[in-house]
């Protein structure tokens, strides 16, 4: 038994591993009961429980960087064969008149005298429905790629130069002209 000289109970504090005990032993007890004062153990930052990223915002349709369309391609499709049959353009640019359309398709209905260059304003300008896309072409380079005479494909509706010799080029990028011109669609 632990005791003081005046016979007043000791308290003794022992460390056991991360915990400690504490013993109050007073004078008339034959048998001592552990009372264990647990202590929170050491966190460090890496253990702590980390919330989960926040997660990116969804993508806006028609701003960069993604120029995502807002209008589903068959949607944007319809309207855009309903414009090309109003302004009376060959069956073989009608065939082109779709937002789905690979580059080397355009390039073989081209290339086959299907559509031709006098149909590629009017192509256009139904594929823009009136909007100027220009930002969402320099975003995907297409100037960088053809020179700054197709820019101008990007907002048919402010007008076409002449076209020329130096405008074949630009069938090069008409793909891309017609993502940007999908992506500038909004429903009305």
């Amino acid at each position: 038994m632990c005791a003081t000289a005046d016979g007043s109970s000791l308290i003794r504090t022992f460390s056991v591993g991360p915990s400690k005990v504490n013993m109050l032993v007073p004078n008339n007890v034959d048998f001592l009961e552990p009372k264990v004062i647990e202590r929170p153990s050491p966190v460090s930052e890496f253990s702590k429980p980390q919330p989960p990223p926040p997660s990116p915002p969804p993508p806006q349709c028609g701003v960069a960087p993604e120029f995502k369309p807002c209008v589903r391609a068959e949607q944007a499709s319809a309207a855009l064969l309903q414009c090309c049959r109003k302004k009376n353009l060959s069956p073989g640019c009608l065939s082109l008149c779709r937002y789905d359309i690979t580059q080397a398709e355009v390039r073989s209905a081209m290339d086959r005298g299907l559509c031709g260059i006098f149909s590629v304003a009017p192509y256009l300008e139904c594929a823009s429905q009136g909007k100027d896309n220009t930002e969402c072409c320099r975003h995907k380079g297409i100037v960088a790629r053809t020179g700054p005479q197709c820019e101008q494909f990007c907002r048919p509706s402010k007008g076409l130069s002449a076209l020329g010799l130096q405008h074949i080029v630009c069938a090069n990028a008409i793909g891309d002209m017609l993502q940007c011109h999908h992506a500038g669609i909004r429903l009305r």
